[in-house]
C-alpha cells in the first residue's frame, strides 16, 4: 500500500496553522517527516496520525500544545 505524503501546507490547513509553523515543529523534532532528494520535506498521513493521537493522550510532552 503507497503512503499518501503530505506538504507543509496541507497540514497547516488542516491545523489551522501557518505552513512555517508545521516546518518549524518539524525541525525541533517534534513532528516525523521524510526528507526528499532537493531538499523538500513531505509527511506521512499515516505518522502524523500517530502523532496526533500521541498529543492527544499526552504521551509526547514536548511538542506545541494544542497545536498553537
Amino acid at each position: 500500500m503507497t503512503q499518501r505524503l503530505l506538504t507543509a501546507r496541507e497540514l497547516a490547513d488542516r491545523f489551522g496553522v501557518h505552513a512555517e509553523t508545521v516546518l518549524r515543529w518539524h525541525r525541533r523534532g517534534q513532528l516525523p517527516g521524510v526528507h526528499l532528494p532537493g531538499g523538500a520535506v513531505r509527511f506521512q498521513e499515516e505518522a502524523v496520525e500517530r502523532w496526533l493521537a500521541s498529543r492527544a493522550s499526552g504521551v509526547d510532552s514536548d511538542g506545541p500544545v494544542g497545536l498553537g
